[in-house]
């Protein structure tokens, strides 16, 4: 399907999403009645529902992952503990995935993370507001330690893997700024930077961080009556309206950016995908 401003605010509304590997569309998660489900949205209408979990936390928190071969989902059951399901191809249904031990996931936290050599990494909020990881090796998982960021309490966050070894964890930091730690994988350490930006003087929603090949990054932010963006160069742009969950572009802004390409590469690079770089000879997602 051909991805519009529209799809976007629907993406940025909704608990989590992903962009199918098979066939056109996006995938977006709700709670409903302490059940997630997944609907298959095809720009106009949904395709499919289906059922994923039960006895899930009201407006849970969740995380959308996806790559070739794997498409796992992460949310808060209705104790506060985290938990997760993957989809079997076989039996074309959800399945809970036990691990070896059980993580509280505070009321306003939410959720990011994506794929790793070894399994997945989801980061959620702490009980002291900091970020903090859990390490998913098989049915191992692991608490890391909190890492050095200051969230503003209750915000989004995102993480994004390009092919150059490093993690990119994106938040909103206390000063009202979209900050990014670097980990490089290999060596552990983090290393915060600002996003160059205006101040974000109103309530963000959620945010998307699209990257290019040169590692520079633009990010599209939803507010509660405005869908903006910030170019590479940390321009704010308005893009139009958002009432109700619809979207009113304001006359000649909806072309402002590059791609309607770059979203979709976002929302993959937000499902976990590693975003390859051509230089290394990889494709482009």
């Amino acid at each position: 399907m051909d991805f519009t401003w529209q799809d976007l605010v629907d993406y940025l509304l909704a608990l989590s999403g992903a962009m199918p590997e098979e066939h056109s569309g996006v995938y977006l998660l709700y709670e409903e009645d302490n059940c997630l489900i997944e609907k298959l949205w095809s720009g106009s209408e949904t395709l499919e529902q289906v059922f994923i979990a039960e006895d899930v936390r009201t407006d849970t928190p969740a995380l959308y992952l996806l790559d070739e071969n794997t498409r796992l989902v992460f949310y808060v059951d209705t104790e506060n503990i985290l938990k997760c399901s993957r989809y079997n191809t076989d039996e074309e249904e959800w399945q809970v995935e036990e691990g070896n031990r059980d993580f509280v996931i505070p009321q306003d936290s939410k959720l990011s993370g994506c794929f790793t050599d070894e399994g997945q990494i989801v980061f959620f909020q702490n009980q002291y507001g900091l970020l903090q990881g859990i390490k998913i090796q098989d049915s191992t998982w692991d608490l890391l330690s909190p890492v050095p960021a200051k969230p503003l309490e209750a915000t989004r966050h995102s993480v994004i893997r390009p092919a150059d070894d490093n993690l990119y964890l994106f938040y909103i930091g206390q000063d009202r700024y979209i900050h990014y730690l670097a980990q490089h994988l290999e060596t552990g350490k983090w290393h915060d930077n600002v996003l160059k930006s205006p101040t974000l003087d109103r309530t963000i929603i959620n945010f998307m961080v699209i990257p290019d090949e040169e590692e520079n990054f633009e990010a599209h932010l939803l507010t509660t009556d405005n869908l903006m963006g910030i170019d590479k160069q940390g321009e704010r742009i308005s893009f139009g309206k958002v009432v109700e969950g619809k979207f009113t572009p304001i006359s000649g802004k909806e072309c402002i950016i590059e791609s309607i390409r770059l979203v979709k590469k976002g929302v993959k690079a937000i499902a976990g995908k590693v975003l390859k770089d051509k230089k290394r000879g990889g494709q482009k997602t």
